[in-house]
C-alpha cells in the first residue's frame, strides 16, 4: 500500500478563501514528496481533484464547519408546546422528522425505505401508532441508533469511521489543519467510537491557530470550551487518543508558550502556509506578479498611493481612522485611493463604514472570488491590517502571509503576532489615532525605500511557501505525545450537581486513575427527571462547572425524561424509601446503547454517593468501589425520606439498614472521615479511610479591585464602591450549610461585624438560599455564582467557616486551605482532620470569641499573614498528593487491579 498524507478539515466548504489555497497547496506537496493525498473535510466541500490536476482521495465526511458551534449547543432546542395534547403532536412531528432523515441517509433498497413510508403513512393518518421498535425494523436499526444523545460527538463519531476506513500505518502521515485546546477531547470519543481498539500506529499532526481566550476560539469542534481541564489534556491523550505518536504545532512564539502550558507537552512552531501555485495561477505567474509588483512600486515613489483595506476587519471608529489617516497623507502631497475590500459575508456593515468613511478616492470592491482579493493585495501600495488585538494576540494572519510572499508592505496593529513576523515587510501602530502618523511614516520610508518590502520575500517564501509536507515534519522532529497499547477503562460515577466541596475529590479520584493509565467514564446521574429540551442549558452548564480543574476521557449525562418516568407507586416499587429513591436514580440512561456496553466491560468502577449504587450495578462492571463522603442515612434525619408506599417519612433505622447493605454489596468502600469509617467498615470489610487530595490553588485575581471586578462583569452598580470583601462565605445550599451560615450571620457577623462597617459576601448557591430566608441585611452581600472563585478568593481578606453541623470532613475547610487564604472557623468545620491537624490551630464556637477573631484579623496585617501561614501548614498536614496515592495504590494492589 502506498504512504498517504490525510488531511483532516471540517472548516473547507467553498471554492474560496485561504481553505481553499491550502488543500490544493497540500495536495501538492504530498504528491511531491511521494504520498497519496486524502482529504477528509466538510459535506459541502467543492471537489478538490480537478483543480489538483491529479486524482485524490476526497471523502465529505463533516457535517458542521468549525464555527458552527451553536448548531449543536442548540440541537435540541425545538419549541415544546405546554399542552399535553400539543407535546403528543409535536413529539410525533419530530419523530417523524427523524425517520425522514434516518431514510435519506438510508443506503438500504427500496422496498425497505417504502415499507418505512408506509409506517409513516399510516401514522399520520391515525390508523397505526408508531414505536421505536416499527421504526428499527422498517430501518433495521435499533434505538439507540436512532436518538442523539445529549453531547454525542458527530465529528468524533464521523472520523472514527474513516480511520477505521483507511487503518492508518507508521508510513501514513494524518495532519489536523485547524485545531483548538478543546478539539483534543474529541480524540477520546474516537476511541470510544472505535471500541477502545489498539491506537493506530501512525503519525498525527495538530496545528493550534487560536488562543485560548480569543473570540473564535469557541468553535463548533472545540464545544469543549469551558468543558476541557487545561494543563492535564497530554494526560488524556496517553490514555485516549488513537494513535500513537502525536505531534503538536503552533503558528508563533506566543502561542506556542500558551499551548504548552494547556496541553503539558512540547508544542513546534510551524509558521503558516502559502499557496505558490496558486498565486501564480490567480496573478498570471511570476513575471506577471513582478510587473505588477515594480508597477505599484512605482507609482508609489510618485505620489500614487493605493491603500487596501479589509471591511471585515473595520468598524465604525476604525474607519473612522483610516480616512483621517488617508488625509494626512494626502494633505503631504500625495493622492491616496482607498479600497475597501468586502465580501458577502460583512455586506451588512458597509452602510457604517461608508458613513464614517469622509474621504473623496475611496471605492468598495467585491473580493467574493479569492483571485479578486489576490490581485487587489498584489497591486497595493500598502495594505492596512486594522485586527483586533484580542482576536490576533496569538494567532497568524492568512492576509499578512499573502502580503509577505508578494513583497507587499503592511500596516499591522502593535500587540498581535503580526508585529512580531521578521520576514513580514510590515509598520506598527497601537491605537486608532497613532494610525495618522503610522500611514504617513509608512509612506514616507517606502517613497525613499522603494525595495524595502521585496528585500524580504526569499526568507518569507522559504518559512510560508515551501513543501508543506517537508516543513510539517521537520519543524517538529519528535512526538509530543506517545501512546502504547489500548488502555483499561474506568467508569467513575457521580451526581451531576453544581460546583460543591465533593467536587475535589471526584476530581482527584479522576486525576489518579488517568496518572495510572485508565480511559475514565466520566458519568454524571440525575436525580429526578427533566424536561429534555428545558435541561440542556442547564446541563451544559454543570458540565462546565466539573470540568474546571479536572476531568475524565469522555462525559456523559444519564437522564430520563419527565414524559418517559413511570407513575408511581407501581407494581414492582421497592418496599422501603432508601431503594425506592435508589431506583429512581437507576431509571437515568445515557441513550446510547454501544456507551452503556463498553461501560459493562470496565476494569474498575468508582461510585461517588451511595444512591447511584443500582444504576451502577445495573450498567457498569468490572470491582466497584464505593466513595463516600458521610453516611447517607444520618443526612436524611433532617430531610426524612418518604415512602411512596405508606406516604409516611422512613425511620432512621430502616434507612441504616438498607444503606449498611447496599454498601456491603461493593468489592471495596472509601471513607473520609475516622468516625464513620468504623461503622462502614462493619458492613463492609474491605474498607479504607482516605482523606481527598486537592491541589493547592493560590487565589488569583485578574482585577485589582471588587469594583474593577464588578465594572469587566457588569454585576450590580452596588459593587463599584468596594475595594474588598472583607469577610467571605462559599457554599452550595445543602441544609446543613444553611443552618450553619444563618447561625453566623445572626449571632456573628450582625451583633459583632456588620455595626463596625465590616462586609461580609455569600458566594454560591448559598447566597440565594439564604437571600431568601433573610432579604436584605446590613453590609451583606449576596454575591451569588460566580465563574472565577479564585478570582473572588483573591479579593477577599478572611474566608469564614461556620459550620455547625455536618457528618465526614468538611471539604470545603480544604479548599479553603488549599487557598492559603487567611481563615477563621468552628470546631465542626475540622471534623474528620483534627487529629492531622497543628497544635496551634484555635477554632471557635462562641458567637462572641468568634466575632472577636474575626475583628483581630481584619485590623491586623501581622495576623493575616500568620493565618496564611497557618493555612498551608494544615494543608500539607491534612492533604497530601503522596499520601492519597499510596492509600489509592494500595487499594488497587487489593483488588489486585492493573493500570
Amino acid at each position: 500500500m502506498s504512504k498517504r498524507y490525510i488531511v483532516v478539515d471540517p472548516s473547507f466548504t467553498e471554492h474560496n478563501g485561504d481553505r481553499w489555497q491550502y488543500a490544493l497547496n497540500l495536495a501538492q506537496s504530498a504528491r511531491n514528496c511521494g504520498y497519496d493525498f486524502v482529504l477528509l473535510t466538510n459535506k459541502s466541500a467543492p471537489d478538490v481533484s480537478n483543480a489538483a490536476g491529479f486524482p485524490i482521495q476526497q471523502r465529505r465526511v463533516f457535517r458542521h464547519t468549525f464555527f458552527q458551534h451553536d448548531q449543536i449547543y442548540e440541537r435540541h432546542r425545538v419549541a415544546r408546546p405546554g399542552s399535553r395534547f400539543a407535546a403528543r403532536q409535536a413529539k410525533r412531528q419530530r419523530r417523524r422528522a427523524a425517520l425522514d432523515r434516518s431514510i435519506s441517509l438510508s443506503l438500504a433498497d427500496g422496498r425497505r425505505i417504502t415499507a418505512a413510508w408506509r409506517i409513516v403513512q399510516k401514522w399520520a393518518e391515525g390508523r397505526a401508532g408508531l414505536g421505536w421498535d416499527s421504526i428499527g425494523a422498517a430501518l433495521g436499526k435499533d434505538r439507540g441508533e436512532l436518538i442523539n444523545p445529549f453531547n454525542r460527538d458527530d465529528f468524533a463519531i464521523a472520523l472514527a469511521a474513516e480511520l477505521e476506513r483507511l487503518k492508518p500505518g507508521p508510513d501514513d502521515l494524518i495532519f489536523f489543519h485547524t485545531m483548538t485546546y478543546g478539539m483534543m477531547e474529541s480524540l477520546s470519543e474516537v476511541t470510544v467510537a472505535l471500541g477502545h481498539r489498539a491506537p493506530f500506529d501512525t503519525n498525527a499532526y495538530f496545528l493550534f491557530h487560536f488562543g485560548a481566550w480569543a473570540p473564535d476560539s469557541r468553535t463548533y469542534l472545540d464545544r469543549y470550551y469551558s468543558y476541557s481541564a487545561y494543563g492535564s489534556i497530554a494526560a488524556r491523550m496517553k490514555v485516549g487518543a488513537p494513535f500513537s505518536r502525536m505531534y503538536f504545532l503552533c503558528t508563533s512564539e506566543v502561542l506556542r508558550q500558551e499551548a504548552e502550558t494547556i496541553l503539558g507537552a512540547p508544542v513546534h512552531i510551524w509558521d503558516g502556509l502559502v499557496n505558490p501555485a496558486y498565486l501564480d495561477a490567480a496573478l498570471g505567474g511570476q513575471e506577471a506578479i513582478a510587473r505588477r509588483r515594480t508597477h505599484a512600486q512605482s507609482e508609489l515613489a510618485r505620489g500614487e498611493v493605493r491603500v487596501v483595506v479589509r471591511a471585515a476587519d473595520l468598524d465604525g471608529d476604525k474607519a473612522w481612522a483610516v480616512s483621517r489617516a488617508c488625509h494626512l497623507v494626502q494633505s503631504r502631497g500625495n493622492v491616496v485611493r482607498l479600497r475597501v475590500l468586502y465580501h458577502k459575508g460583512v455586506m451588512p456593515r458597509l452602510r457604517e463604514i461608508a458613513q464614517r468613511i469622509n474621504f473623496p478616492n475611496f471605492d468598495f470592491i467585491d473580493t467574493e472570488r479569492n483571485e479578486d482579493y489576490l490581485s487587489e493585495i498584489c497591486d497595493a501600495g500598502i495594505v492596512l491590517l486594522t485586527y483586533d488585538q484580542d482576536k490576533y494576540e496569538k494567532r497568524a494572519s492568512a492576509v499578512l502571509h499573502d502580503c509577505s510572499v508578494l513583497g507587499v508592505p503592511a500596516i499591522v496593529p502593535a500587540g498581535t503576532t503580526l508585529a512580531d513576523c521578521d520576514y513580514a515587510p510590515s509598520f506598527v501602530y497601537g491605537s486608532n489615532d497613532d494610525l495618522l502618523g503610522a500611514m504617513l511614516n509608512a509612506v514616507r520610508y517606502l517613497q525613499r525605500h522603494p525595495d524595502a518590502a521585496a528585500a524580504k520575500v526569499n526568507e518569507a517564501k522559504r518559512r510560508l511557501a515551501s513543501n508543506a509536507v517537508e516543513r510539517m515534519q521537520s519543524s517538529a522532529p519528535v512526538p509530543s505525545v506517545q501512546r502504547q497499547g489500548a488502555a483499561p477503562v474506568a467508569n467513575v460515577v457521580m451526581p451531576l450537581w453544581g460546583r460543591v466541596g465533593s467536587s475535589y475529590a471526584m476530581e482527584a479520584q479522576i486525576r489518579y486513575l488517568i496518572d495510572r493509565g485508565y480511559f475514565v467514564n466520566q458519568l454524571f446521574l440525575m436525580d429526578k427527571p427533566v424536561n429534555t429540551v428545558e435541561a440542556i442549558e442547564y446541563f451544559w452548564r454543570l458540565l462546565r462547572e466539573n470540568s474546571l480543574h479536572a476531568r475524565g476521557s469522555i462525559q456523559r449525562i444519564a437522564f430520563i425524561d419527565e414524559h418517559e418516568m413511570p407513575v408511581s407507586p407501581g407494581p414492582h416499587m421497592p418496599k422501603t424509601a432508601f431503594d425506592q429513591f435508589m431506583a429512581r436514580i437507576a431509571l437515568n440512561t445515557l441513550h446510547d446503547t454501544k456507551l452503556e456496553g463498553q461501560l459493562r466491560t470496565a476494569a474498575v468502577t468508582v461510585v461517588n454517593h451511595v444512591f447511584h449504587s443500582g444504576w451502577a450495578f445495573r450498567y457498569t462492571g468490572g470491582k466497584r468501589i464505593l466513595e463516600t463522603h458521610d453516611i447517607q442515612s444520618y443526612q436524611m434525619v433532617a430531610w426524612p425520606l418518604l415512602n411512596e408506599l405508606t406516604g409516611e417519612g422512613e425511620p432512621i433505622d430502616k434507612l441504616l439498614d438498607r444503606e449498611m447493605a447496599t454498601v456491603g454489596s461493593y468489592d471495596h468502600v472509601v471513607n473520609v472521615a475516622r468516625d464513620e469509617h468504623l461503622v462502614l467498615g462493619q458492613a463492609n470489610g474491605s474498607a479504607s479511610l482516605v482523606v481527598p487530595y486537592l491541589p493547592e490553588l493560590t487565589a488569583r485575581s485578574r482585577y485589582k479591585s471588587v469594583a474593577e471586578m464588578s465594572v469587566a462583569l457588569n454585576m450590580h452598580e452596588t459593587y463599584n464602591y468596594i475595594d474588598n470583601f472583607d469577610l467571605l462565605i462559599v457554599g452550595d445550599s445543602h441544609y446543613s450549610n444553611r443552618l450553619s451560615v444563618l447561625w453566623f450571620i445572626k449571632e456573628v457577623f450582625q451583633p459583632h461585624l456588620s455595626p463596625l462597617g465590616y462586609n461580609l459576601a455569600l458566594v454560591g448557591r448559598i447566597s440565594d438560599a439564604i437571600y431568601e430566608q433573610l432579604g436584605e441585611v446590613g453590609h451583606l452581600l449576596y454575591v451569588g455564582f460566580v465563574d472565577d472563585l479564585e478570582a473572588v478568593k483573591a479579593l477577599s481578606r478572611i474566608i469564614v467557616l461556620p459550620d455547625r453541623r455536618g457528618t465526614g470532613i468538611s471539604i470545603k475547610t480544604l479548599e479553603a486551605l488549599a487557598s492559603g487564604m487567611p481563615f477563621v472557623g468552628t470546631s465542626l468545620a475540622f471534623r474528620g482532620l483534627r487529629e492531622r491537624l497543628p497544635d496551634d490551630l484555635v477554632t471557635y464556637d462562641d458567637p462572641a470569641a468568634f466575632g472577636q477573631a474575626l475583628i483581630d484579623a481584619l485590623e491586623s496585617p501581622a495576623r493575616q499573614a500568620e493565618l496564611r501561614e497557618l493555612a498551608h501548614r494544615c494543608y500539607h498536614a491534612a492533604a497530601g498528593k503522596e499520601q492519597f496515592q499510596r492509600a489509592w495504590d494500595e487499594i488497587f494492589n487489593c483488588l489486585e487491579l492493573g493500570g
